[in-house]
């Protein structure tokens, strides 16, 4: 027998609520980050390019929260708009793409286009640029199947089903997300391990005190490993995505690490690319 008018059978919203606890628990993470990164940057540090791009990576994931839970909680009562499923399916695209994006104003800070030849600076960021342009594509030729696919369609989840299957997108935007995270971060630690080994040689023989040559090459060191961290972990998720979208028929658990990834993103440029705003 069906459940009481306005109740439904646990089964059938579970995956909705998977998606709810999840969207909710990093919307919530987001809020005191972006609290704290307003609280403790300075007048100078809040013009610069870096610092307004990680508040708006912030302010998209918390949009992706708030459309997701519109749209999940929604369609138990009647079907999402077609405009509310484009939200969603767009953001979820367009997040990773846009925070790894800021990834290239690190590479600027320690290829800077004065002090760079021109060879090796147009081959750095030629390539990059293609892999850029390449996903955005992707994502519009996804987003447009996916608002066929799903038109007229009541229940989200068997609409997002079907796009799964449809059209090879999401396979497409994961292996150049994992080609363009791991080229953008693997040269950014290049180089920087590469100044690290140059400064210590270089502070052996300045006149700095015994101190300030532990202070300076102390922070290298910090901005090598926050980096490594945080190239490291989207990188296992984004591997483990294209696991399960090979692997599972069903999309749920690979959407779910899909979003998580989505937010390690955010939080991971965050703190990777904000240390590059010093000198």
């Amino acid at each position: 027998p069906p459940p009481p008018p306005g109740l439904n059978y646990i089964e059938a919203i579970r995956p909705a609520l998977t998606f709810l606890i999840l969207v909710t628990v990093w919307s919530a993470i987001l809020v005191p980050i972006l609290v704290a990164l307003f609280f403790f940057s300075t007048r100078e540090l809040r013009r610069k390019p870096i610092f307004i791009c990680n508040v708006f990576s912030i302010l998209l994931g918390l949009s992706m929260g708030i459309c997701t839970l519109y749209a999940e909680v929604l369609q138990h009562y009647m079907a999402p708009s077609t405009a509310a499923r484009l939200t969603v399916a767009w953001l979820d695209f367009f997040i990773p793409f846009f925070v790894e994006s800021i990834l290239v104003i690190r590479i600027l800070a320690v290829y800077p286009y004065r002090r760079t030849p021109r060879v090796v600076f147009l081959s750095i960021f030629i390539p990059l640029g293609i892999l850029k342009i390449a996903r955005l594509v992707n994502i519009i030729v996804f987003t447009v199947n996916y608002a066929r696919v799903t038109a007229g369609d009541v229940d989200i989840m068997a609409a997002s089903q079907r796009a799964w299957r449809s059209y090879p997108g999401q396979k497409i935007e994961w292996f150049l997300q994992l080609v363009d995270n791991t080229a953008a971060s693997a040269l950014f630690l290049w180089r920087l391990n590469k100044g690290r080994h140059i400064a210590e040689r270089c502070l052996m023989h300045s006149v700095f005190s015994y101190r300030s040559k532990g202070t300076y090459i102390s922070k290298i060191e910090g901005l090598f490993w926050i980096a490594v961290s945080n190239f490291v972990f989207p990188v296992i998720l984004c591997l483990v995505q294209l696991v399960f979208i090979f692997r599972d028929p069903t999309f749920i658990i690979a959407s779910c690490i899909f979003l998580t990834n989505d937010y390690v993103e955010i939080i991971g440029v965050l703190l990777a690319t904000v240390w590059t705003a010093g000198s």
